[in-house]
């Protein structure tokens, strides 16, 4: 979670990208911020960063959102849980991978 007001809230979806760029972005992320709270000051610095940042209306969202614990992250980034409504994912992770840079 990167922020959020009454109506929306904007995080990182790794899962706009293939899992072998999820895992080399999350990787990039715990360099440059180590563990803990994300500070949007320093990741926004990690130009492969971008096509993950997503903002979201709370009204939209059909699913339960699940916070991801640290020592999860490894093994969540790798879960086929995407779900695009518009593209496919193949769509999706070649545009994003265009993005990555």
């Amino acid at each position: 979670l990167i922020g959020a007001d009454q109506d929306t809230f904007t995080g990182l979806n790794f899962h706009y990208l293939p899992p072998k760029f999820r895992a080399i972005l999350l990787d990039r992320v715990n360099a440059k911020v180590g563990r803990g709270i994300i500070n949007w000051k320093k990741i926004s610095k990690i130009p492969q960063v971008a096509p993950t940042v997503k903002k979201y209306r709370f009204d939209q969202i059909m699913r339960k959102v699940i916070p991801i614990e640290e020592n999860e992250q490894e093994i969540a980034i790798f879960l086929p849980l995407e779900r695009f409504r518009k593209a496919s994912k193949t769509s999706v992770w070649s545009d994003s991978k265009r993005k990555f840079g």
